[in-house]
């Protein structure tokens, strides 16, 4: 997962998207140093993200993000998306 697809799925796992129907039972263990390469669609890494990152007052946790960032980066191969999220655009 490169850094332009980690940053859409956390915008994705920040936005109203509904990601409760994808499934992240395939990325159970992504922090342990034996875990295999996957491959799923963004969706189910801003899910992980969500889960993992969100907390219960509803900010983010930014030291779990940068675990995901760093395991996912090696570990995980998107191959599509479902969804398109552009970032908001600056006013200037």
């Amino acid at each position: 997962m490169n850094a332009d697809q980690f940053s859409a799925a956390v915008a994705m796992a920040r936005s109203d998207v509904r990601l409760d129907q994808y499934d992240t039972g395939i990325l159970l263990g992504f922090g342990l140093p034996d875990f295999n390469q996957v491959h799923i669609l963004l969706e189910v890494a801003a899910a992980c993200i969500r889960w993992q990152c969100g907390t219960m007052s509803g900010g983010w946790d930014n030291e779990a993000m940068e675990e995901c960032r760093v395991a996912f980066r090696h570990k995980v191969i998107i191959v599509g998306s479902d969804h398109t999220i552009t970032p908001p655009l600056s006013r200037e």
